[in-house]
């Protein structure tokens, strides 16, 4: 609802984990929760502000213009992708790096995206003086990402690329 403290009336509970709503109008809207226990007891009730808007989005984002690009033999330990959305935008919350598997998600502080040049960026993290990888390393990069109306990349964008540090302008 719109009003922020109310109290759900007794007895409206669900076993669901997820509930997806109709966005009747754009705006804040207030979600209501408290849990309750095998014999009826409620605990706190938590109230937290959602901000929903209405739209008719229905394009998914495109992912291309990877670096390093697909099959390079590159020295680095930053990764990008052009990521571009035609409708409300890119969710940077919704964007997943797998690197060799591992994944790296925002708020770790190692991923940016720039909505101007529209390019993602993932800067690995390594020890001082060690590589991210090691040398002649097959690198498996797999991007996951959705826009603010919640369309995913119709497919996971995927390259591969292999870890050469004598690829490094400086090398001897």
């Amino acid at each position: 609802d719109r009003e922020a403290n109310t109290t759900p009336p007794e007895g409206a509970s669900t076993q669901d984990t997820g509930r997806a709503f109709e966005v009747v109008e754009s705006g804040s809207y207030f979600l209501h929760v408290c849990a309750v226990d095998a014999e009826g007891r409620r605990g706190p009730l938590v109230h937290r502000r959602i901000v929903c808007r209405k739209t008719d989005d229905l394009t998914p984002p495109v992912a291309n213009d990877p670096f390093p690009s697909e099959g390079a033999k590159v020295c680095t330990s930053e990764l990008t992708a052009r990521l571009s959305d035609e409708g409300d935008g890119i969710s940077l919350q919704d964007t997943l790096f797998e690197v060799n598997g591992k994944p790296f998600k925002p708020g770790e502080g190692l991923m940016s995206y720039d909505p101007a040049t529209q390019v993602l960026r993932l800067r690995l993290p390594a020890a001082p003086g060690k590589a991210p990888f090691e040398p002649g390393e097959q690198v498996k990069v797999v991007l996951h990402a959705r826009d603010l109306a919640g369309n995913a990349l119709s497919k996971p964008f995927a390259w591969n690329f292999t870890f050469d540090p004598a690829a490094w302008p400086d090398a001897p």
